[in-house]
């Protein structure tokens, strides 16, 4: 199930390629921030800043298109992987990653 999150672009990062087996996988870093505004002045009080994670050839390339402060609506999805604990203790310990599938 996707989700979707408002905000203005603060950063894009460089598109980035991995290698895994024999695949090359992309991705590109993008920071949303999220101002909050005083109810009674209208004055910006804080921000936010959310890091997703672009996955795919189409979304890297999209973030072209989307400069410093441009207003977006990304949907993503949250991803977790459970693996094994380096100190070999057997436990498992689960970390979450949310990656921008679909559209910025």
């Amino acid at each position: 199930m996707a989700l979707t999150q408002r905000g203005l672009v603060h950063f894009v990062g460089k598109t980035e390629s991995r290698q895994f087996k024999d695949k090359t996988f992309v991705s590109r870093d993008l920071i949303l921030e999220q101002p909050s505004f005083d109810q009674y002045t209208g004055e910006k009080k804080s921000s936010n800043f959310i890091k997703l994670e672009a996955t795919r050839d189409e979304t890297c390339a999209a973030l072209n298109n989307y400069p410093a402060g441009s207003k977006v609506e990304v949907e993503f999805v949250v991803r977790g992987s459970k693996y094994a604990t380096k100190d070999g203790s057997g436990e498992d310990d689960q970390i979450g990653r949310a990656s921008c599938r679909g559209r910025v």
